[in-house]
C-alpha cells in the first residue's frame, strides 16, 4: 500500500505502507494536520527525533522531509523495518536515520541514541496495548525513561485511537488532546 511524503524535501515523493492491519499509518489528511501545527510551533527547525513504535517510519520520514536533522525509528517487527530500511534508502535518508529493531518498552535502546537530548518524540502504540489496563504502566515508564534523554521544551505525540484515554505521567504532565475523526494525537511537552 503506497504512501506519500506531504511536504518539505521529499514532497508527494512515495513510500511503501505496510499489507494487512499490522500497521496503521496516519492518513495523509491527518500527518498534514500533525505537521503543519508542528511547524507552526517551530518543531521542524532541525534537532533530533524519536519514531517509537515506527512501522514503516511515516511520520519519521515526513519529520526528516520537513527540516529534522535526524531520526532514531524504534521498530522491532522485521517486515516493518525491511520497509522502512528500503524507504530511507530510496530517499537517500539513510545517513540521517538510525533503525533500532528492539523492544521499544525496554529502556536499553535509550543508550543506543547517537543524538541527545531529543526534541521531537512520536509514540505509536498498537492500540491495543496502549488501550490495555496491563500494559498502560509500561508505557508510562517508557515515556518517563524518554523523557530524561529530551531536551527542554520537546514534545511528545502519543497516538491513540478515539476510546483510548491519554497516558498518565507524572514527567510530561497533561497533554493537549487533538481528535481526528477515529484518531487521538495527545502533545506532552517537556516545559
Amino acid at each position: 500500500m503506497p504512501m506519500r511524503i506531504i511536504a518539505g524535501e521529499f514532497r508527494r515523493r512515495l513510500i511503501r505502507g505496510p499489507e494487512g492491519n499490522d500497521t496503521r499509518p496516519m492518513t495523509d489528511r491527518v500527518r498534514t494536520s500533525l505537521f503543519d501545527r508542528l511547524n507552526s510551533m517551530g518543531m521542524l527547525d532541525g534537532g533530533y527525533a524519536i519514531d517509537i513504535f515506527a512501522g514503516t517510519g511515516s511520520a519519521g520520514l515526513e519529520a526528516l522531509s520537513r527540516g529534522i536533522d535526524h531520526v532514531t525509528f524504534i521498530e522491532r517487527d522485521r517486515s516493518a523495518r525491511k520497509l522502512l530500511d528500503e524507504n530511507l534508502a530510496d530517499l537517500g535518508l539513510t545517513p540521517r536515520a538510525t533503525v533500532l529493531a528492539t523492544n521499544a518498552l525496554s529502556p536499553a535502546w535509550l543508550n543506543l541514541l547517537p543524538h541527545k537530548p531529543v526534541d521531537l518524540i512520536f509514540c505509536d502504540p498498537p492500540y491495543p496495548m496502549s488501550r490495555a489496563e496491563e500494559s498502560r504502566p509500561s508505557l508510562v515508564q517508557m515515556m518517563d525513561y524518554v523523557f530524561d534523554v529530551s531536551a527542554p521544551g520537546a514534545l511528545l505525540i502519543l497516538r491513540t485511537d478515539e476510546y483510548t484515554p491519554p497516558l498518565e505521567s507524572q514527567k510530561w504532565g497533561e497533554p493537549q488532546t487533538f481528535e481526528h475523526g477515529s484518531m487521538m494525537l495527545y502533545f506532552y511537552s517537556k516545559a
